[in-house]
């Protein structure tokens, strides 16, 4: 079922699509026939409560004679996207604030939304296109996040006046490890299986 909101009507907003619906304040369909009326109301609508039609008269912002009940315009109501949800949070409005129709707190939140959006692009794009895409915070982040799993190798160092130790595998202190050595730095061979690729069909 489409979820439905309510704003005050005024007659140059119903004059561009006459074809919206009209409430009561009560909920109570209403239809207007009437535009051209003499004096401060000059709306006349139709009410249908129920169980009988009624008629009323009204100011073009769809004010009654005691200027507190009116007439209100139906839209459909936009859903809120998942960044504008956790927007609404981060600004306080809970999600009772942001579930009772309240057309002002959700507008004020979309409105935010879309300035921010706007400025992220806009970040987005100046990194893409950077001189250098790899001094970029996005590319450093997708970077890290890429090779936080994957082995890395250790510096191996030795005593001033030894011979660094000779490249190839060894099992170092008797112990059931064994490593590659390369140049000076050491990975445990073991790691290697972390490595896209092992074992994958």
């Amino acid at each position: 079922m489409e979820n439905m909101s309510k704003i005050p009507f005024t007659l140059d907003a119903w004059l561009k699509d006459k074809s919206q619906k009209i409430e009561t304040a009560f909920g109570e369909p209403a239809k207007v026939v009437f535009t051209e009326g003499l004096g401060k109301y000059p709306i006349l609508a139709v009410i249908y409560d129920g169980d009988t039609t009624d008629s009323a008269w009204f100011t073009k912002d769809g004010k009654s004679y005691d200027g507190v009940y009116g007439l209100f315009i139906v839209t459909p109501e936009e859903e809120m996207t998942e960044f504008e949800k956790c927007l609404g949070f981060a600004m306080g409005f809970s999600l009772n604030d942001m579930k009772e129709n309240c057309d002002e707190t959700i507008k004020h939140i979309k409105d935010a939304a879309k300035e921010l959006l706007a400025i992220a692009r806009k970040q987005l794009i100046e990194e893409r296109y950077t001189s250098d895409p790899q001094k970029t915070d996005l590319y450093k982040l997708g970077k890290a996040e890429a090779l936080k799993d994957l082995p890395t190798w250790e510096k191996y160092p030795h005593n001033a006046g030894e011979e660094p130790l000779v490249n190839g595998i060894l099992q170092e202190d008797g112990s059931y490890k064994w490593r590659l050595y390369l140049n000076g730095y050491k990975i445990e061979i073991s790691d290697l299986e972390k490595l896209p690729g092992f074992k994958e069909d």
